[in-house]
């Protein structure tokens, strides 16, 4: 299965780096980095994958 693309400009990265705490997410191919709660990363991934 393949990783959820990057949301800014959706490129599939060939890797994902979370904090351990869940508050940064960097995208390896495009670059772009996120701060998010852990509870709206594992939201946002799930709606992804379900599409």
């Amino acid at each position: 299965m393949p990783l959820p693309h990057c949301p800014a400009c959706r490129r599939r990265p060939h890797q994902i780096v979370i904090k351990a705490d869940g508050t940064r997410v960097d995208f390896d191919r495009c670059g772009h980095a996120f701060t998010l709660t852990r509870e709206a990363l594992l939201t946002r991934l799930v709606a992804q994958l379900s599409d």
